[in-house]
């Protein structure tokens, strides 16, 4: 019951993350930030090896904070690591008072 909310969001992608984040993700009431954003196919793509290429790079919240997330992208040309390029996640923050 638990991981069938999570993987229902993103039940096509469901091969590419292990069971654990899974799982981990449900216990801690995360999202998967980089599914709320449909994006072209080479704009998804976080690790490159040769000719395979696929998204294994993301970012989570709590779903609570989801609506500061206005944007997830992976910077193109950036590499982070060898063979990772960078994701990056656009928040907006309210302002805060000062008391």
């Amino acid at each position: 019951m638990g991981t069938t909310r999570l993987m229902a969001a993103w039940i096509w992608h469901q091969e590419h993350v292990g069971r654990e984040h899974m799982e981990f993700g449900d216990a801690a009431a995360l999202v998967v930030c980089n599914m709320l954003f449909k994006k072209a196919a080479n704009h998804l793509i976080t690790y490159t090896s040769g000719a395979n290429k696929t998204q294994i790079d993301y970012i989570m919240m709590q779903q609570t904070d989801r609506k500061m997330v206005k944007d997830v992208k992976v910077v193109a040309g950036e590499e982070c690591m060898s063979q990772h390029h960078l994701v990056v996640a656009d928040l907006h923050f309210k302002g805060t008072r000062k008391i």
